[in-house]
């Protein structure tokens, strides 16, 4: 049997009861509901790391394409996120994801915008895994604690990222159905063409990892942060 791990956001008056009462996610987290009523509880408030719901593949164990994948994400980075080792479940989902990030990694955005974005997003869906990546990526980009919590809210201290979150924001929330008030907005900041098609396109990738890590229930690969 699994040992499970269970991480909690909240108080710890809370907290210190979970043994006693935890069956499961979904039981843990009508208690959290229950009892702080006012506070934004989500699954992923509550890690159960005993197993994921659709398998991670072991790169050690890998073969054929899967495995010339992972060994290139292990070769440029050390390792492989558990978020990527569901992914490659697909080589052909996977590679396209591979070769999406590579592709924007060499656009017009800068990669500390990409990852105030990828934050924003993850806020925005609830996804802690990803929350958690992106914060500790965006601390390696240079940014500091209060523009790492800034851009959870879609907020910057520079007048420039905060339109583009915001626009990030409204396209992720309308499916691309912006206003004509957001186009000229994000437009007036200085953002391009090529610059608003990069914002939706890293926008929507990073919804894609939000939806992996959702279905899977993966835990954080790097140290939680809280949802709000």
């Amino acid at each position: 049997m699994h040992k499970s791990l269970f991480i909690v956001c909240g108080q710890s008056s809370v907290a210190s009861q979970l043994p006693s009462i935890v069956k499961g996610h979904a039981r843990a987290l009508d208690h959290l509901q229950e009892t702080s009523p006012t506070r934004r509880w989500s699954r992923l408030n509550i890690w159960n790391a005993s197993m994921t719901r659709i398998p991670m593949i072991d790169p050690t164990a890998a073969s054929g394409q899967t495995r010339t994948l992972l060994d290139g994400v292990t070769a440029s980075r050390g390792r492989v996120s558990d978020m990527m080792r569901v992914m490659a479940n697909s080589p052909a989902a996977f590679a396209g994801y591979l070769s999406f990030g590579a592709a924007l990694g060499g656009g017009v955005l800068p990669a500390a915008l990409r990852e105030r974005i990828a934050i924003a997003v993850a806020e925005a869906n609830s996804c802690g895994v990803c929350l958690a990546a992106h914060t500790h990526f965006g601390r390696n980009e240079g940014l500091n604690d209060i523009e790492l919590s800034a851009a959870r809210d879609a907020e910057s201290s520079d007048p420039s990222a905060a339109a583009a979150l915001r626009f990030a924001l409204a396209v992720m929330r309308t499916v691309g159905h912006v206003s004509d008030a957001a186009l000229d907005e994000v437009r007036a900041a200085g953002f391009g063409d090529a610059a608003i098609m990069e914002i939706t396109a890293v926008v929507f990738m990073n919804v894609l990892t939000n939806a992996v890590n959702h279905i899977a229930e993966t835990v954080p690969d790097y140290p939680a942060v809280c949802m709000r």
